[in-house]
């Protein structure tokens, strides 16, 4: 065994598949980030938003729950993982940017909380989908 393997331990084998540096241009990291922020804000917005609670005690907790498990298979060498972060990102976005606008047509108010809560989601996910499809366009080499 030379120098190199010993410094590797039991699992380096299986993490030397791996490139040490994210390929270029990989922002999963930023993804990564806003998912949690967006599952974070969901699950503070549940109490919140009365209007659609049985909404949020359903749909609201298993979206955050999903958007925590896709923050963690999030990888620069996962490219089913991107495909699936822009599925999610823009699935959550398209959800939230409806009801922020149905919730600004009933109220008629830019400073309603929900209003901006909903719209702050909708933020958050349009971000991670442009960051997500900037990842995929990178693997694919376009």
């Amino acid at each position: 065994m030379n120098n190199q393997d010993d410094n590797q331990g039991v699992f380096g084998s299986f993490f030397s598949r791996y490139p040490s540096h994210p390929p270029e241009h990989y922002y999963g990291d930023i993804v990564r980030k806003l998912f949690l922020a967006g599952g974070i804000v969901l699950l503070i917005t549940i109490p919140l938003d009365t209007e659609l609670l049985n909404f949020y005690l359903s749909v609201g907790v298993i979206t955050a729950l999903l958007l925590a498990l896709f923050a963690g298979f999030t990888s620069p060498w996962g490219k089913i993982a991107t495909i699936g972060n822009i599925i999610i990102a823009t699935v959550v976005f398209l959800i939230f940017e409806y009801l922020a606008l149905g919730r600004y047509a009933t109220v008629h108010n830019l400073y309603d909380v929900v209003f901006m809560l909903r719209q702050l989601l909708a933020f958050i996910f349009i971000i991670a989908v442009y960051f997500s499809a900037k990842t995929l366009r990178s693997f694919l080499h376009l």
